[in-house]
């Protein structure tokens, strides 16, 4: 890193590894559009939308409000500089755009929450390190530049939602720790609290790193932290994060209990995912084992050099790890906020590691390929992005193949590909809804409205949900109204002429049904992804929300997307 450094100045150096850093996360940020591939993208882009309708209660908690406010006000952004050059008159026509083609949505919110919260918190880090080094080392810059390249922190800063953001907070919460361990005035616990209180609004988890800051106080004051002017910046501290939050999230005390009810349901989806499941899984896959080894080392080099900075992240690491062990979900994106300390510790071990090696060449030729190891995951993953989706390889053939509001029935509406449901289908949805103009349903009632005008002049189909248990399985998602029950009667009834099949989130029911009734199906098309011919699911258990996240998965893909059949259903159409 030395030489490196040595071949330009300081500002030439950073500016190469932000650019890199942004060259990552913008490639193949337009994935999928304008069909939406990310299961919890839509769920902020809707709410945000919502707000026009709905005013500004969210009505969701599942997370804090922030990036759904921020997201508004992207919109709102858009929208006035659409009145100004004529491309809307009235806020109708923005959500008329977004219902006839999402892509200015989506690619906004990704841009922002995504690809702007992933950069920074590359810069955001090499601040971090560079506060707490006294030596002219190039530990900063190695740091930041290992996180630019770092698969999980490249995979999650091309996606529209919360845990960019968070990572962003986490870092620079430990930013403000580090501030107060070098000076522990009031300044600095009144930003290390509007941080916390920030980073809270962004996402529950933020919660997890306040031990660590508590472990600073005690570090930076020893043992006056509970003599009256310590115990005052503590006080005032939490009072920042609690103002903060408020500002941001204001409908988790004004709407106790939409709020309270979210949690409870929330709180049955958090689970104890195993003690080693995040370490192989997220952190082995989404960072390397060079990295994470040499991260090992760096932590035990930390402790000789600086015990209070190596402590308090000590203490950020296990609380965080354990908390999402035990109350998390095994997807690899809850370890992201740990992916700049990873980048923190091995680049302290690589400064062990550089003085071991004698020359300049062997540092330069071992470091190379430790950071080429580390990035051609991402680029692995990049290509895949712009790479053509299955879901949007079988929309295409049933558009050319199948007429119009012809009857379809898809297992997954998510896994499927994405159609558009035709006029009837709308106007029976709004049946669904509670009949108040001005209550919890006016956005979805706003939505259907526009979605009936959007649909004017569109190729849409019926479009079923094939799912066991029919229109009863679908008491809450109105998008995947109506259902229909792996049954042949029932099927032959609603009159489905075409049925498509995933193999990416498995129904056994209805791939049962699929088998037994192979007498009354012809597939007529398939879809594959995989460059094996013979596979038919991923390799990647947890790849549910949006691309695959283990190496080996991306690299056995010659496309994104799911294994999908289309079988038309004889009895229908004989």
């Amino acid at each position: 890193m030395g030489a490196l450094r040595a071949a330009g100045s300081g500002r030439a150096l950073w500016a190469a590894i932000l650019l890199t850093a942004l060259a990552l996360r913008l490639a193949g940020v337009t994935y999928g559009l304008p069909f939406v591939y990310h299961q919890d993208e839509p769920i902020l882009v809707n709410h945000a939308l919502a707000l026009g309708a709905g005013g500004p209660n969210p009505r969701f908690f599942v997370i804090p409000s922030f990036t759904i406010y921020l997201l508004f006000v992207v919109y709102a952004a858009i929208y006035l500089a659409g009145l100004v050059t004529g491309r809307y008159a009235v806020p109708e026509d923005l959500g008329l755009e977004y219902l006839k083609d999402p892509t200015l949505f989506y690619v906004s919110g990704r841009l922002v929450l995504g690809v702007l919260c992933g950069v920074l918190t590359v810069w955001a880090l090499g601040r971090l390190v560079a506060r707490g080094r006294t030596d002219r080392t190039a530990v900063p810059e190695l740091s930041a530049l290992l996180l630019a390249v770092l698969p999980l922190h490249v995979q999650h800063s091309h996606y529209l939602y919360a845990d960019a953001p968070l990572t962003l907070a986490m870092t620079l919460l430990l930013w403000r720790c580090r501030r107060i361990l070098d000076r522990p005035d009031l300044v600095a616990y009144l930003w290390a609290g509007a941080v916390l209180g920030w980073g809270g609004s962004v996402k529950y988890t933020m919660i997890y790193a306040l031990p660590a800051l508590v472990a600073v106080h005690v570090a930076a004051h020893g043992r006056r932290c509970l003599a009256p002017r310590p115990l005052v910046q503590a006080g005032l501290c939490g009072l920042s994060a609690l103002a903060v939050f408020t500002v941001f999230a204001p409908y988790t005390w004004l709407d106790r209990g939409g709020f309270m009810s979210s949690v409870r349901e929330q709180a049955g989806a958090q689970t104890y995912v195993g003690i080693g499941h995040h370490l192989l899984y997220s952190l082995a896959e989404g960072c390397g084992w060079p990295v994470l080894a040499l991260a090992a080392y760096g932590g035990v080099r930390l402790w000789s050099r600086d015990r209070a900075w190596a402590g308090a992240l000590t203490v950020f690491i296990v609380t965080y790890y354990a908390g999402n062990t035990w109350l998390g979900q095994p997807f690899a994106r809850y370890m992201l906020p740990l992916t700049p300390v990873a980048a923190l510790l091995a680049a302290e071990g690589w400064q062990g590691c550089r003085e071991a090696l004698r020359t300049p060449l062997a540092r330069s030729l071992v470091l190379g390929l430790i950071v080429t190891a580390t990035a051609l995951p991402s680029v692995a993953f990049v290509r895949l992005l712009r790479q053509p989706d299955t879901r949007t390889e079988c929309a295409r053939w049933l558009s050319d193949h199948v007429p119009a509001d012809s009857v379809i029935a898809l297992d997954s509406r998510y896994y499927g590909p994405h159609l558009k449901q035709n006029r009837g289908q709308i106007e029976q949805k709004f049946a669904y809804l509670d009949g108040q103009s001005g209550g919890p349903d006016a956005p979805r009632r706003k939505r259907l409205e526009l979605a009936l005008k959007a649909v004017e002049g569109e190729r849409a189909y019926a479009v079923y949900t094939l799912i066991p248990g029919g229109e009863g399985a679908l008491m809450r998602f109105l998008f995947q109204k109506p259902a229909v029950s792996p049954d042949l009667a029932e099927i032959e009834r609603e009159g489905i002429e075409y049925i498509v099949i995933n193999h990416s989130e498995v129904l056994a029911p209805v791939h049962d049904w699929v088998r037994t009734h192979a007498d009354r199906l012809e597939r007529v098309a398939v879809f594959s992804p995989y460059k094996d011919g013979s596979r038919r699911t991923p390799i990647d258990p947890h790849a549910s929300t949006a691309a695959p996240h283990l190496i080996a998965d991306i690299l056995s893909r010659r496309l994104q997307g799911p294994y999908l059949e289309v079988f038309r259903v004889k009895a229908v159409r004989s």
